[in-house]
């Protein structure tokens, strides 16, 4: 089994995150999303990205 690891940002205010995450091959911000500060949307972003790995 192939494991990736995923590195996750967060900027985080009173109203809104802003979700971004890069691997070690591409080095660079993917997936930038930002979203109402709710943890639940937070945990909905993590469950798509890795999704795509």
């Amino acid at each position: 089994m192939k494991y990736t690891i995923i590195y996750f940002g967060m900027d985080v205010h009173k109203e809104s995150f802003t979700l971004a995450c890069c691997t070690n091959e591409k080095k660079e911000a993917e997936y930038v999303q930002r979203t109402e500060a709710n943890h639940s949307k937070v945990i909905s972003y993590l469950e798509a990205v890795k999704s795509f790995f």
